[in-house]
């Protein structure tokens, strides 16, 4: 039979699990938005368009969004898989392989001044499903 402390712990590392997951799920959201925005920013027909002003508007004001909320999110990932591996026995894991290395790896100064020409820089991100199976 479980203890009280033991309980708690168990909480607390489904806790900071389900936060760890929901900010991957986030960022792939995310990521997904900065894809199909690419992909409409490329096509040059937009600025033909008779609304073009509004449409660069909401472009601009994607790119801002963006450009504010990547970084964060991305930092609040780094942060909760640090502190997952440094009390738990495992390396918080997606598909098998550790987290954190990807994620110390990825210079954020270059994701965000090439923003427009490439996507986040590892593959962990995309192709993760909504069901925590690869995670933790």
């Amino acid at each position: 039979q479980l203890t009280i402390r033991e309980a708690a712990k168990i909480s607390a590392r489904i806790d900071r699990r389900l936060r760890i997951m929901n900010l991957l799920d986030t960022i792939r959201e995310l990521e997904t938005q900065m894809q199909e925005f690419e992909i409409r920013a490329s096509n040059k027909e937009r600025l033909l368009s008779r609304q073009s002003s509004t449409h660069l508007l909401a472009e601009e004001k994607f790119r801002l969004y963006y450009t504010r909320t990547f970084p964060n999110l991305v930092s609040k990932l780094k942060s909760e898989v640090l502190e997952w591996d440094s009390t738990e026995s495992v390396p918080f894991q997606v598909d098998g392989k550790p987290l954190w290395p990807v994620l110390s790896s990825c210079d954020m100064d270059s994701r965000m001044s090439l923003m427009h020409l490439k996507l986040f820089c590892g593959t962990i991100i995309v192709g993760q499903s909504d069901q925590g199976h690869g995670y933790g």
